[in-house]
């Protein structure tokens, strides 16, 4: 199936705790065209080969937040999955809690990874409506040889345990080959 011998437990983490930095300014968010607003709720489905890029960026304290993504992985290469959100709704002791679940289906329909029900956002609420947070459930997928090249297509349902806000969030990428890495000639020594 391609998922790199790691049972699905293993591929859905945590990345952030719940401490991490609400941004204030949803404004770079909304000019994308993957977001996804149910009022008071919003999301938006992140697909990046550069996880860690995202992940520092976040963490840094500059708007707009730079977040690459893309709509092409190769084989062997890793793609994170991710969610950006907000306009969570608070229980009674501050705390949102909005959960998400996964389906991932190949090239020709078929189920490639459907994973169970997951936390995106489990914490403080924002202190404004237009915070932003990056989720805390990633899904990291690595893509074996044997997997069909083409077009897969993402979707994720959310939805606010607090509220009533729910979300379809959808995301197509190309599979495509892994890029050859060209060998170095090996250098003759003359004796």
């Amino acid at each position: 199936m391609g998922l790199g011998g790691l049972g699905l437990s293993a591929l859905l983490s945590a990345s952030l705790s719940a401490a991490e930095p609400w941004h204030l300014n949803r404004a770079w968010l909304a000019e994308s065209d993957f977001l996804v607003s149910q009022p008071p709720l919003f999301a938006a489905l992140l697909l990046t080969d550069a996880e860690a890029t995202v992940l520092a960026n976040w963490a840094a304290p500059q708007e707009p937040v730079l977040a690459p993504v893309t709509d092409s992985i190769a084989i062997g290469q890793p793609l994170a999955v991710m969610f950006v959100l907000g306009g969570c709704v608070a229980d009674s002791q501050g705390h949102c809690d909005v959960r998400g679940r996964l389906l991932l289906t190949r090239p020709d329909d078929s189920v490639y990874v459907a994973p169970p029900p997951f936390a995106i956002w489990q914490g403080p609420a924002p202190a404004s409506p237009e915070a932003v947070q990056l989720g805390q459930g990633t899904l990291r997928l690595t893509f074996a040889s044997d997997d069909p090249l083409g077009e897969y297509h993402l979707a994720a349902e959310l939805w606010d345990a607090n509220g009533s806000a729910k979300l379809v969030l959808r995301r197509d990428f190309q599979l495509t080959a892994a890029a050859v890495q060209p060998t170095e000639p090996v250098a003759s020594q003359a004796e």
